[in-house]
């Protein structure tokens, strides 16, 4: 704000090391990911194609955690971003992620972000304007798919089906399980991959076997002895990272051992599912993403995936789809 040009550039050099990690505040707390400062100090310094790219990568790094907060102020950060450097296809694009945070910020009581972002304010976040219709629709081994009057063709996977499927029916949430058990794959199988030959999603053993979990309970119980003398030294710095790494025993096993203390088994039909669906549609959205910016701009805004996937557009601003 202040247009420090030699500070900007010195903290963007301090915090590059720190791409891809999350912000921690002490009062705060969490602060969203880090890409999306670096993206403000990098619109602040001018680097605007730096600064979408950060910023990009904070809308990813905050919708991978959950964060839908961060993920509004990101997606907000990045089309002011898109709008200053004005190139092809980054109106329309910004349009799209103002109206995604702007019903963000709307769901969740935002109130200055949602004023910042409401039609009458300094931003227009009326995409529909741009959008009077969209189709998605399968030719052969091809999809046809117009969206803010462009037209592109993409080939058919997996990943395309499953998108249209969201697409048909926004705001129902689809089991991942669903989505792999259409086109006469059975419920129990999932393409491996985005697209190959599907296979069966059976069980393949407890996370932890017995000598790993032997292996824990040694170490656990030399911790809990160094951490009692620690503690009786009065270390306080020692007794922390002891007790540091006791918890991250303790996620781990919390993560492996069920209730009773029965072993959680890996690749569950569930699972497997979840995980070749989401790599599915996330593949296929980085493809439209690549021919067509703001369709993907919007589906990177209205699709969420995992064990239940939704397609969610904007009320403000729906999207009527035919196919």
């Amino acid at each position: 704000g202040l247009g420090a040009t030699d500070a900007i550039e010195a903290l963007y050099a301090r915090l590059l090391p720190f791409a891809g990690a999350n912000a921690i505040g002490h009062t705060e707390g969490s602060l969203g990911a880090a890409d999306r400062y670096l993206g403000l100090l990098a619109r602040a310094a001018g680097h605007l194609d730096e600064a979408v790219a950060h910023l990009d990568a904070a809308v990813a790094g905050n919708r991978r955690m959950g964060a839908r907060p961060w993920v509004a102020h990101s997606q907000a950060d990045l089309a002011a971003t898109l709008r200053q450097r004005g190139a092809a296809g980054d109106v329309e694009r910004a349009a799209t992620l103002e109206a995604a945070a702007l019903a963000t910020a709307r769901r969740l009581g935002m109130v200055a972000l949602a004023a910042r972002l409401e039609p009458s304010g300094e931003h227009v976040t009326t995409p529909s304007a741009h959008v009077t219709g969209a189709s998605f629709r399968r030719e052969g081994d091809y999809w046809s798919i117009e969206f803010a009057a462009t037209a592109v063709r993409i080939r058919d996977t997996k990943g395309m089906a499953h998108l249209a499927r969201l697409l048909a029916a926004p705001g129902r949430e689809l089991h991942a399980l669903d989505l792999a058990g259409a086109d006469g794959v059975a419920p129990a199988e999932a393409a491996d991959g985005d697209g190959l030959a599907p296979r069966r999603l059976t069980d393949v053993g407890p996370l932890l076997d017995d000598e790993a979990k032997a292996a824990y309970r040694q170490r656990v119980g030399e911790l809990r002895t160094e951490l009692a003398e620690a503690e009786s030294w009065n270390d306080p710095e020692r007794a922390a990272h002891l007790q540091a790494e006791l918890d991250a025993i303790a996620r781990e096993l919390a993560g492996a051992v069920g209730l009773g203390g029965r072993d959680r088994v890996s690749g569950s039909p569930a699972e497997r599912a979840r995980i070749a669906v989401t790599r599915a549609i996330r593949s296929s959205m980085a493809r439209i993403a690549q021919q067509h910016p703001a369709l993907g701009a919007h589906l990177e805004a209205t699709i969420r995936t995992g064990t239940f996937c939704v397609y969610v557009p904007d009320p403000a601003s729906p999207v009527r789809w035919s196919d």
